[in-house]
């Protein structure tokens, strides 16, 4: 035995009575349901999900679905540019460049290690300097 489940929403409930009274109001025949129903019916399958909002109000659950995913990717779609400038230039902010990083990190067979962390152009011999400390050299 089946039972089916009552409208926990005051909005879909309410949805579902314009809906049967359009049913039961509308001439013989198959007459398409209004867009402003499938549009409030989209709006709610984004909220409560597809097959419960169809299951409550009788509606195909493809055609349901389809509209969501409509609705979701045109939601997602870059909106029209505005009317406003095209280019906005913005000056007096000086930008600093950002200066060269390195690290250099040397690790001789006893264990000792050198670590070196410069910013900027280095103002000694790193050729040097990772000699000495192979060569064991203070």
């Amino acid at each position: 035995m089946t039972t089916e489940k009552t409208c926990q929403s005051p909005d879909l409930q309410a949805l579902k009575g314009r809906l049967e009274h359009w049913r039961s109001t509308r001439k013989r025949g198959r007459g398409r349901i209004p867009e402003a129903i499938w549009d409030e019916a989209t709006d709610l399958a984004l909220h409560h999900g597809v097959s419960r909002v169809s299951t409550q109000l009788r509606l195909g659950y493809d055609a349901l679905k389809r509209r969501v995913a409509t609705r979701r990717q045109d939601a997602t779609l870059p909106s029209p540019p505005s009317a406003g400038p095209a280019f906005l230039e913005v000056t007096g902010i000086p930008t600093p460049p950002s200066p060269p990083c390195c690290l250099l990190e040397l690790e001789n067979g006893s264990g000792d290690k050198l670590t070196v962390r410069l910013q900027g152009a280095p103002s000694f011999d790193l050729v040097a300097l990772s000699k000495a400390f192979w060569e064991g050299q203070p």
